[in-house]
């Protein structure tokens, strides 16, 4: 589980379905890491360096498979211990999406209306691995509430109409 808190923004080097990152801290193999909300195992270390395989799977489910070398991205670390609260997320990616329009206070977000249904009820989604509150749920696109705590500590505000991001509906529903 991760906290749908980011810990990092980084860049990262891409060399066919390796990326590398260079981080602060210690990991070490077999560990994982959220990058844009995807779950990751450090397949590597060298130094402050992680590298992971990114699988086909992922690849066709993700963002990744259209990065460039040297984007910024969204860290998140596995909290080890299970906190049940209600940003937690998977790292689970179910689709992409694609940013429609962006104000100050809101997203609109373009996505794939098979997934409709996984969106009815809900009060979150995670967006690059960012918890954020659902405001508005359209036949093919919703809107989701940004602060500015989110806009200044996420990539959120590096992006622009047209993005491609990556979409978890994960299990926060409204009871």
């Amino acid at each position: 589980m991760f906290t749908g808190i980011i810990k990092y923004i980084k860049k990262i080097n891409k060399n066919n379905n390796i990326i590398t990152l260079e981080l602060n801290e210690q990991f070490f193999e077999g560990q994982y890491i959220c990058i844009n909300g995807c779950r990751l195992q450090v397949s590597t270390v060298n130094e402050n360096n992680c590298s992971f395989i990114i699988s086909p799977e992922i690849e066709k489910t993700s963002c990744f498979k259209q990065i460039c070398n040297i984007e910024l991205f969204n860290c998140l670390i596995d909290s080890g211990d299970i906190i049940e609260n209600e940003y937690n997320i998977t790292g689970n990616i179910d689709t992409i999406g694609l940013i429609k329009n962006k104000t100050e206070t809101e997203l609109e977000i373009i996505f794939d209306s098979k997934y409709y249904d996984l969106l009815l009820g809900k009060t979150r989604v995670a967006i690059d691995g960012v918890s954020l509150i659902i405001n508005k749920l359209y036949d093919y696109y919703f809107t989701v509430k940004i602060y500015d705590s989110i806009i200044n500590n996420t990539i959120i505000k590096f992006y622009i109409i047209g993005d491609i991001i990556n979409i978890e509906f994960y299990n926060c529903i409204i009871v």
